[in-house]
């Protein structure tokens, strides 16, 4: 149907069909918004409205699974609230039985009845109320439907789809009602013997996976990520699972391919409620590839990140003591900035930041120095094993914490960059230490912290190859 047909309808279920794959027929009406009653109106809403726009077509696709309803849809386009922006959707859902009806259908309405439908947006009560009256429906029946639906709706304020079905035989009459809360739940009115009586509508909310590949563009990865619909309040969280094996101001180039299945809670017309969570991350580059899985096992409290072969995304040392940053200088011989015709070996990696930028502990350790430290300027030392140090320089400062002897975890903030000592501007110099000597930060191996074994991997194994297959699972 389209969002401004007028049309005889014979059947209870008068209210328009909630199964996206049917959305796919609807077509824009130029005359949407009349709200006329006469055999030739246009009905009052055009429900591609409803949603954000799109740009592809939809293809579904059934996966039989015991006991699931599994399906997939690839794309944009009239159905773009399901899909959202070059996404592609994965859903597995268990179907709830609706509750009992308070009134009990005896009879099917009179078939020769001819019905305009009607569609639209509500929030609480008044506002159904009011649709109604502007649609003719007489106030015995506004009254009728009120008393009704006012239980089921209470006093929330909410963005609930509301359609209806008019007779246009003779004095207007309320024939059919729908209401739907955003988690699918609500209520159907329908006219039995003169009388309207309600039928409860169960929730229908449901789990789905978002798949949204991605490329680099020559700014960011935050623009890159948005730009392809990864929602801003995941960017941080996708890019913290590669801490510990790119650095992202230096080892990212325009072209590289990222991926990030979210799984999100999906009411009946598949629009979501809320951002997500992110359950798999991927990152292709020209030097390096890793895929990483969201997986809680057994017993814990916290689900964890794990590569393919059941080995933690956490490593001992973080690639980047800073959330964004770009690489200024590089480890090794280097004609000093500041100190003219001064060649020497530049211990660590400098990266240009404004001043006052957080600096995270790169590993768990205790504080061994917090204090001046000759061309350093502000310099703080932490030491992680018998074998492993970091160093971080030229900082404006440090939170009260960081004092010597303090235990830091990786990521705690430990201090703040800075443009102290023999300095040619703000940045972090950044210095890794093993046996005694200095390492190159961006080449240093740092280990697993876990990995999982025994019934545990088979567990996460079964667990990955079920998002695998939804994934490959395109037409």
């Amino acid at each position: 149907m389209s969002g401004g047909d007028e049309r005889d309808d014979n059947s209870p279920d008068d209210a328009p069909s909630m199964d996206p794959r049917t959305w796919l027929q609807l077509k824009p009406q130029p005359d949407a918004g009349r709200t006329d009653d006469g055999p030739e109106a246009e009905a009052s809403f055009n429900p591609q409205t409803w949603f954000k726009p799109g740009a592809a077509p939809s293809v579904a696709k059934e996966i039989p699974a015991a006991g699931l309803d599994r399906r997939l849809v690839l794309g944009g386009g009239a159905a773009a609230a399901l899909l959202g922006v070059g996404g592609l959707w994965l859903a597995t859902s268990r179907k709830t039985p609706a509750a009992p009806a308070k009134a009990v259908a005896v009879s099917r309405p009179d078939p020769a009845v001819p019905v305009t439908l009607r569609e639209q947006r509500v929030r609480g009560l008044s506002e159904v109320t009011t649709a109604l009256r502007s649609a003719g429906v007489p106030p015995a029946d506004i009254d009728s439907a009120a008393g009704l639906l006012g239980p089921v709706i209470g006093s929330e304020s909410l963005d609930m789809r509301l359609s209806f079905g008019v007779s246009t035989r003779g004095a207007p009459s309320l024939v059919t009602l729908t209401l739907r809360k955003p988690d699918g739940s609500g209520a159907r009115l329908q006219r039995i013997g003169g009388l309207l009586s309600l039928e409860p509508l169960a929730s229908t909310l449901k789990r789905q996976i978002r798949v949204i590949p991605g490329e680099m563009d020559d700014r960011s990865f935050y623009s890159s990520a948005v730009s392809q619909g990864l929602d801003d309040s995941l960017v941080e969280e996708f890019a913290s699972i590669f801490a510990y094996d790119f650095n992202f101001s230096h080892e990212i180039d325009r072209g590289d391919r990222f991926e990030a299945g979210i799984e999100q809670t999906v009411n009946d017309a598949g629009e979501s409620l809320g951002v997500g969570r992110l359950v798999y991350a991927s990152l292709n580059t020209a030097r390096n590839s890793k895929a990483f899985y969201r997986f809680q096992p057994p017993g814990e409290s916290e689900a964890s990140w794990f590569s393919r072969d059941g080995k933690s995304a956490v490593r001992n040392l973080m690639r980047s003591p800073l959330a964004v940053a770009r690489v200024t200088s590089l480890f090794g011989m280097r004609k000093h900035p500041v100190l003219d015709g001064v060649v020497r070996q530049h211990k660590g990696v400098d990266f240009g930041c404004p001043e006052g930028t957080p600096v995270f502990a790169s590993a768990d350790g205790v504080v061994v120095f917090a204090g001046p430290h000759g061309g350093h300027g502000n310099y703080v030392k932490i030491r992680h094993s018998e074998t492993l140090e970091t160093a971080y320089a030229h900082l404006s400062g440090w939170p009260a914490e960081t004092v010597v002897g303090t235990t830091v975890r990786q990521g705690n903030v430990v201090a703040f960059s800075g443009n102290t000592g023999t300095s040619s501007g703000p940045h972090l110099h950044y210095e890794v230490w093993v046996d005694g000597q200095a390492a190159d930060p961006l080449t240093y191996v740092s280990k697993e912290t876990r990995a999982l074994t025994g019934e545990m991997l088979a567990r996460f194994t079964a667990y990955m190859d079920d998002i695998d297959r939804l994934r490959r699972s395109v037409v």
